[in-house]
């Protein structure tokens, strides 16, 4: 039995929205660890008692909305030293990139670990003779989940190799986020979960030449580790589950204001149905933006996002070079590898464009709010910047376009963990969108700025 007794799913009263005011009379009075670890035992004993050799998996996801501690040292010195404790290789860690700290509050093919607080839960669990059981995703991070598989077949190897050097008892992989779906990276991770064990090196290169033939899958191993290096740049996880463009994609819009959003720009996110259950589901039915309307970077931030988008953009050249050569048993395969790479690569192209334009739009409103003579002329141009950003970004919806249409795979639509409108849809109403409605934002924009200079020259005279 697996159960998540953190924040999801183990319905106990600290599950609760407001964990500091809890309506109940017996659990408000005493501390959050307590009253998980008692209902954690109780339930362990009770199955214990029906099957003697059962076991109870309980994994402390989502605790830090309770925890008075980070690692719940305190919440395991409390469990029953025969339940199994679940840690995940890399969630809750400060990771320390180039000229900025990425907060790894869920899973990350960037950062593979160990995280400190997995380091912490297995300290503990072994000075109590707990057995330790590692959590990983196996096909993608939250950095990039609107997709099948991050093709990025040298990182997961790393990441098994990462887990395996410290010895848990077992490995739990896909749970709920997306996985089982017949992906390369889920199957190197299951050849590489055996002893004897090979290696990450032999296991790609096998799955390669198996899937795309000896010479062309030579390529596809090169383009895998540039995506590999790539991932190893990428500044966020997300900002919030299942919007913006590292989910929606080249569904994100760019405006200088937020007015007149199209509802196909707005969804359904049923996960906040369980943290909403108590008080009729309201969120979870209510629709929502897809999109972010503001996104705060730091310029290191930006600038490590435009290396992702520059080392993918290469390993994607190189699939579009091989794919001619590629023989016919193997023609079919490699297509599909080649679509996902150019559908990710219009994701990550989206995130950057998203990234540069609301950090330019933050200088423009700067600027306006003392529009002096001497300043139009960068206010003009910060609004050419972003004209031309936006110009790239619908030539980047437009190719998205193509392959969505081609390629079911990334039909955000079909998923049922959202109520999204089909991906095409989306990307299709943000074009629109923006060649109306944001082209008008800018036309008044310009105008607004005339209108200033004119006032200012009058009043000198």
């Amino acid at each position: 039995m697996l159960a998540i007794i953190g924040g999801e799913g183990f319905y106990h009263c600290y599950m609760s929205g407001d964990v500091k005011n809890l309506d109940c009379p017996r659990c408000r009075k005493r501390c959050a660890e307590d009253v998980v670890a008692d209902l954690t035992n109780t339930v362990f004993h009770a199955i214990r008692k029906v099957k003697a050799d059962a076991e109870l998996l309980a994994w402390p996801y989502s605790a830090h909305r309770w925890s008075k501690d980070p690692f719940q040292e305190s919440l395991i010195e409390k469990l029953d030293p025969e339940i199994r404790i679940v840690a995940e290789i890399d969630k809750d860690h400060m990771y320390q990139k180039n000229g900025y700290i990425k907060k790894i509050w869920d899973y990350s093919i960037d950062f593979l670990g160990p995280s400190d607080r997995y380091l912490s839960i297995s300290k503990t669990s072994k000075k109590r003779g707990m057995k330790l059981v590692c959590k990983t995703e196996t096909s993608v991070s939250i950095e990039l989940f609107g997709v099948p598989y991050i093709p990025c077949l040298q990182r997961w190897g790393k990441r098994m190799e990462i887990i395996k050097s410290q010895q848990p008892e077992s490995i739990i992989y896909a749970y709920d986020i997306a996985g089982f779906t017949r992906s390369k990276t889920e199957e190197l991770a299951y050849r590489l979960s055996w002893e004897p064990c090979s290696t990450p090196y032999k296991e790609i290169k096998k799955i390669a030449e198996r899937d795309f033939g000896r010479v062309s899958g030579y390529s596809v191993i090169k383009a895998w580790n540039l995506f590999s290096k790539a991932m190893s740049h990428y500044p966020v996880l997300t900002f919030s589950y299942y919007t913006g463009p590292s989910f929606i994609g080249a569904g994100q819009p760019l405006m200088l204001v937020e007015k007149n959003m199209p509802e196909k720009l707005f969804g359904r996110l049923f996960y906040l149905a369980e943290a909403d259950e108590s008080g009729g589901g309201e969120k979870a039915i209510a629709k929502r933006p897809l999109y972010y309307s503001d996104v705060e970077m730091s310029k290191e931030e930006i600038n490590d996002m435009d290396k992702v988008v520059n080392l993918w953009e290469k390993g994607v050249n190189i699939l579009r070079l091989e794919y001619p050569e590629v023989i016919k048993p193997y023609k079919e395969e490699f297509k599909k590898e080649l679509n996902l790479a150019i559908y990710i690569l219009t994701v990550l192209r989206a995130t950057a464009n998203t990234n540069h334009f609301f950090s330019l739009r933050k200088k423009y409103f700067n600027l306006l709010k003392n529009p002096a003579k001497n300043s139009r002329r960068e206010i003009l141009k910060i609004l050419k910047k972003m004209e031309s950003i936006i110009e790239r970004d619908l030539k980047n919806a437009k190719d998205a376009m193509k392959i969505v249409a081609s390629d079911p795979r990334f039909d955000l639509s079909v998923r049922l963990d959202i109520d999204f409108p089909p991906t095409i849809e989306i990307i299709k109403a943000k074009i629109k969108y923006q060649k109306t409605e944001v082209k008008k934002q800018f036309l008044l924009a310009k105008a607004s700025l005339m209108d200033t200079e004119q006032k200012q020259m009058d009043s000198q005279t």
